[in-house]
């Protein structure tokens, strides 16, 4: 799987790549949390925008459901929201 888009010049996916190879595994593993952290962080956003009534728990929850199925959001929370 190709991370850059097809449309990326050569160039260009040549020098992400010696970025890349230039960090140190430390460095790599600092910048994947970095990206989560936004990820999440994005995900919260749209959970709250959606739901502006929902307190921590159920942000919580659902965030969960975004990454597991309901089956085990239920067997280790013991509820589902209702909607989606």
């Amino acid at each position: 799987m190709e991370p850059f888009d097809e449309d990326t010049p050569p160039h260009v996916r040549e020098m992400m790549y010696e970025r890349l190879r230039a960090m140190t595994p430390a460095q790599r593993l600092a910048r994947m949390v970095a990206l989560n952290r936004s990820v999440e962080s994005l995900a919260r956003t749209g959970i709250k925008q959606r739901h502006p009534n929902a307190d921590e728990r159920e942000v919580r929850v659902r965030l969960a459901r975004m990454w597991l199925d309901d089956a085990t959001i239920l067997r280790v929370v013991g509820w589902l929201p209702q909607d989606p």
